[in-house]
């Protein structure tokens, strides 16, 4: 229990550092092609977490083979994942689940229309396991450093585990 707690504040310390890092830092300046991408995966994660399926229909039938190439299940880009990891701030767990898939993302936002139009209409992969927020902040930390190995086996996880309502539950039961 101790090495845990050990384990967990060296953690957070990095987390502290990698946020004043990235504080001290310019953001980079982006490209029209690449300020229009990141417009419409923002457009793309309002729509599913605020449950707008019509729209979602729509707008998936227009942009899924460039932004998703053809896959639904294709992961969620890394400057999306490394603001959900900031997002998350240097407090939370490393062992907190993080979507990285438009049906985990669905799923943890109680979007019970968008996940069933996920699961049944696009066939999208419910067994995909979400990333830990110990691991992208390992992969996006400023210095390169990854957290140290917890010896700890995690079980297996899905996007049923970030369900946030019974009624998103319910809909992958009936699956």
């Amino acid at each position: 229990e101790a090495d845990a707690r050990r384990r967990e504040e060296k953690a957070q310390e990095r987390a502290i550092a990698q946020e004043k890092s990235r504080a001290d830092k310019k953001p980079a300046r982006l490209t029209e092609e690449e300020q229009a991408e990141r417009n419409r995966w923002t457009r793309l994660v309002e729509m599913v977490r605020k449950n707008r399926t019509e729209a979602l229909v729509t707008f998936l039938s227009k942009n899924a083979d460039e932004m998703l190439a053809g896959k639904i299940d294709a992961k969620l880009p890394d400057w999306l994942m490394e603001q959900q990891v900031n997002d998350a701030g240097a407090s939370a767990p490393a062992s907190r689940l993080v979507p990285s898939t438009l049906l985990q993302l669905a799923a943890e936002a109680g979007s019970e229309g968008v996940t069933r139009f996920l699961l049944e209409d696009q066939r999208a992969d419910p067994t995909m396991a979400p990333e830990r927020l110990g691991e992208l902040r390992g992969r996006f930390a400023a210095d390169g450093s990854t957290p140290a190995a917890g010896g700890e086996e995690m079980a297996h996880r899905a996007a049923y585990d970030l369900c946030s309502t019974k009624e998103v539950r319910n809909v992958f039961r009936r699956m």
